[in-house]
């Protein structure tokens, strides 16, 4: 029992769900995309996740993952995670937010963002 104690367990660096389908987000209106997307990350991504597996998760996923500039406003998360998929006229933004303590997640959050050439669909009011 004392051994086992002393040993080292690998952390698991794979991704912790099934892929995550996008498809749904892109319907609807943006503010219900972005609701939505967001609850499915903090799922997914729950307190205690390790760092390393959500980020390969978002790797595996198709996102690009860097650690955000400090010193602004607020409190920026450890890790920002994006993905940028053009279609039918409309550039998509996903992003994640993955805020760390000691290596695990203490809080994700997502985001969504739509800009389309024909007319103002997007939260940021982009055309």
């Amino acid at each position: 029992m004392v051994l086992a104690a002393c040993q080292t367990v690998p952390v698991s660096t794979s991704a912790p769900g099934r892929p995550i389908d996008l498809a749904p987000y892109q319907r609807g209106s943006a503010e219900r995309a972005e609701s939505s997307f967001s609850n499915m990350i903090a799922s997914r991504y729950g307190a205690g996740t390790p760092l390393n597996r959500a980020t390969s998760d978002m790797a595996a996923n198709r996102f690009s993952c860097a650690t955000p500039p400090r010193g602004g406003r607020g409190e920026p998360p450890d890790r920002l995670c994006r993905r940028v998929v053009q279609e039918a006229g409309c550039t998509h933004t996903w992003q994640v937010m993955l805020y760390d303590t000691s290596g695990q997640i203490s809080r994700a959050r997502g985001g969504y963002d739509r800009v389309c050439s024909a007319g103002d669909d997007g939260l940021l009011g982009g055309r």
